[in-house]
């Protein structure tokens, strides 16, 4: 595997898709464009023309596991995720938004590169909601309980997102062969890239904006700046 990091973006690839390979090539790869807007108050987003947005996509619900390491955890929640599959079918590549600290709403109205290249593609666009946030709360409006809130992790997040991923290419999709590219900016980035490396049978790569992955206490932040090539 191969990982570049210059800047902006994080990019992850294997070499069993060409797909990735050309994806991980195109001009402006980096710059998942945040060119909408999405006011909380009243969930409604604007979308900037040309890109399609959340009337053009279905909602569904998927059953997941509040807690994917401790089995004696038995409680689910209802996961929210939208779908746009105009251009799509069995066998074609499925595009993977990690939903990161926001409704999901605001990620479909403003993820450009996405919308950009399904058609091209013939893509399915999937973009599914982070946990707590939106509409995708495990307890309800008891959700932000200290109690309850042992749940919020990127770890958890990262399991629902490889769950909802091999259980929907096995049932509903009924397209198990369908290779996945995970996208995401920022945090989103990171769980779009950590998505890659935690858990490379869900997802052929991932192209991760602004994804600061070694930005963390301890680590040589610099050399994160200005590192260009790491083999991994």
């Amino acid at each position: 595997y191969q990982r570049r990091v210059r800047g902006f973006g994080v990019f992850l690839m294997s070499g069993m898709a060409k797909l990735v390979t050309w994806l991980l090539l195109i001009e402006g790869a980096m710059a998942i464009g945040f060119a909408s807007k999405c006011w909380r108050a009243n969930r409604q987003c604007a979308i900037a023309p040309p890109h399609h947005g959340t009337p053009d996509c279905e909602v569904h619900w998927f059953e997941q596991r509040l807690d994917h390491f401790n089995f004696g955890v038995n409680r689910s929640f209802q996961q929210r995720y939208f779908v746009y599959n105009k251009y799509w079918k069995k066998g074609n590549p499925i595009f993977f938004y990690c939903g990161n600290e926001a409704s999901v709403e605001l990620y479909v109205n403003a993820t450009g590169l996405m919308w950009e290249s399904a058609e091209k593609f013939g893509a399915m666009l999937v973009f599914a909601e982070h946990r707590y946030y939106g509409e995708t709360l495990p307890f309800g409006q008891g959700s932000f309980s200290p109690s309850n809130l042992s749940w919020l992790t990127m770890e958890q997040a990262l399991a629902d997102y490889a769950h909802l991923l091999h259980s929907l290419k096995q049932t509903v999709w009924a397209s198990p062969g369908s290779p996945v590219v995970a996208f995401g900016g920022s945090y989103g980035g990171m769980l779009a890239a950590w998505l890659r490396m935690k858990y490379p049978s869900a997802v052929v790569g991932a192209i991760a904006a602004s994804a600061p992955i070694l930005a963390f206490e301890g680590l040589n932040t610099k050399r994160y700046q200005d590192l260009s090539l790491i083999h991994i």
